[in-house]
């Protein structure tokens, strides 16, 4: 990998998705704790097992309480018992509490790469389940749902006979491009590169399980590195979040029995933390635009 500096690409791992597959395959509703989702660490492990072997449990949610004397995070509960209101999790997405967001610090933010932000999308390499029209659809709805940031964007098809200006974003297929992970934001490049191998090991794992929600939040996250939120959240409902810094320390949750109420506890598009933190790093650009 090209040694960019910390900071300056983003990926997801596929050890952020495997609670989701164990989850899923057992009909029960788990916690997740993943590992935390850097370039600049090696490629999980489990990205090399063969598609038959098993997945493995996700981590068990930490006993010690969270740091500013939050509480800590529940055992993995079944669907059955649910922990929490069913509005919890709902409610940290569409509110920020002041002073509530905080980042890893594993990245410097800035402004966006530039104002508007023009993506642009090609299919060669997806997998076949993917048409082109739904990948293009979510990518718009992320874009759409970033617009609360001040900095406009748009998203366009490629077809394979077109190249692509200097200035756009490429949203692509590659497994190289990727790194084996989900998803991966090389910003100098302009390239959110898709993982279509993990994805084809996510549905040889189960089939049945809504691959477009992971790409869903994959598109959203890696797209927030390119509006200058290159630090990851600590919130864990952030769709730029990760749930653990690989050091023993966890996300934070505004009520602590609300995480195993769903399979995946990180929201498919930008939250209303995301939203408030990517406004005060382009406040320039939101108001020219």
């Amino acid at each position: 990998m090209l040694a960019l500096g910390p900071g300056l690409t983003r990926g997801l791992t596929l050890g952020q998705i495997l609670g989701v597959i164990l989850g899923v395959i057992l009909g029960a509703t788990v916690g997740l704790a993943p590992q935390a989702s850097h370039a600049e660490r090696a490629p999980d492990p489990v990205s090399a097992r063969p598609a038959t072997s098993p997945p493995s449990p996700p981590p068990s949610p930490p006993s010690a309480p969270f740091p500013a004397a939050r509480s800590s995070l529940p055992s993995a509960r079944p669907a059955a018992t649910p922990t929490a209101s069913p509005s919890a999790r709902d409610q940290e997405i569409t509110s920020c509490r002041p002073g509530e967001w905080t980042t890893w610090g594993d990245g410097r933010d800035r402004a966006a790469v530039s104002s508007p932000l023009q993506f642009i999308y090609r299919h060669e390499g997806a997998p076949a389940w993917f048409d082109p029209v739904q990948v293009l659809e979510l990518a718009r709805r992320a874009a759409q749902a970033w617009a609360g940031c001040g900095v406009a964007a748009t998203v366009q098809p490629l077809r394979r006979s077109q190249a692509a200006p200097e200035e756009v974003i490429q949203i692509l297929w590659s497994d190289t491009g990727s790194q084996g992970q989900f998803g991966l934001a090389n910003v100098p490049v302009r390239t959110l590169s898709l993982g279509p191998g993990v994805f084809r090991l996510l549905r040889e794992r189960n089939p049945r399980y809504p691959a477009e929600q992971t790409l869903q939040m994959v598109l959203s996250h890696e797209m927030g590195h390119f509006y200058g939120l290159m630090a990851h959240s600590r919130r864990c409902v952030d769709v730029m979040s990760y749930y653990d810094n690989g050091k023993g320390q966890r996300c934070t949750l505004r009520e602590a029995s609300a995480w195993g109420s769903v399979v995946e506890y990180r929201s498919m598009l930008p939250t209303a933390c995301d939203i408030e933190r990517c406004r005060a790093l382009n406040g320039a650009a939101a108001l020219r635009h």
